[in-house]
């Protein structure tokens, strides 16, 4: 189930409109099924409820969706997960699928956004050090593979990285949910909770470079997070 921690995203959380690219030996695999069952492609569309000409443009590799490919798999009896090695193109992006959720590069993108980056309308990460910027992104397509990412400055001169919008559902996923950190106060993924000790020690390193500081008199580093306490103080 969705709700219960999980140790992977698969292709198939994704919403019903994001474009799918399939190889052609799935796709070949899936039709040859499915005409067979249905002996037509006008019985095929009424049973599954897929127009003929967006069938056409799927079995020719113009266009699919996950919510078309889910309807073929589950006539042609395919399970969801014999799909992948067969997924060329996530929502244009190239992903390694399905995504491993507790390691160390994952706790690095999860850390990165809680500490300084943000989960709203745009999934970004925002920092003034080169060092940073780079190993985030680093982690990100280590961890995700050929994902787009787009690389801007604000207008008050910090470089900051967008990442594809598949990133804030995985945040969501894990229970980072959308929103403003000072208001929703998301806390640690329990993913890492649960994780190896280097995962761990990977998302505390990279809170901490974000949020963390040292103070030598007192023998000890601290880390802080910004939270509304409105009601509160009302």
């Amino acid at each position: 189930m969705k709700s219960e921690i999980a140790n992977y995203y698969h292709w198939f959380y994704e919403p019903d409109n994001v474009s799918v690219r399939i190889s052609q030996e799935l796709r070949e695999r899936i039709f040859t099924i499915s005409l067979k069952k249905a002996k037509t492609m006008t019985n095929l569309s009424k049973i599954t409820r897929l127009s003929k000409q967006t069938l056409f443009n799927q079995m020719y590799g113009k266009s699919m969706n996950v919510k078309g490919l889910k309807k073929l798999l589950l006539f042609s009896e395919i399970q969801l997960t014999e799909v992948y090695g067969n997924i060329e193109e996530m929502g244009w992006n190239k992903f390694k699928l399905p995504i491993k959720l507790d390691i160390e590069e994952s706790a690095i993108v999860f850390a990165a956004i809680l500490g300084d980056g943000s989960n709203t309308t745009r999934v970004m990460y925002k920092n003034k050090d080169p060092a940073l910027l780079n190993k985030v992104e680093k982690s990100f397509k280590d961890w995700l593979g050929e994902a787009i990412v787009d690389k801007r400055v604000s207008f008050t001169g910090i470089p900051y990285i967008n990442f594809p919008r598949i990133t804030g559902r995985i945040l969501n996923f894990v229970g980072i949910p959308s929103g403003k950190q000072m208001i929703s106060d998301p806390g640690i993924p329990k993913i890492v909770k649960s994780a190896e000790k280097n995962v761990k020690r990977a998302f505390i390193q990279q809170f901490f470079d974000d949020e963390g500081w040292p103070e030598p008199d007192q023998m000890k580093v601290a880390a802080s997070q910004c939270a509304d306490v409105t009601k509160i103080l009302n």
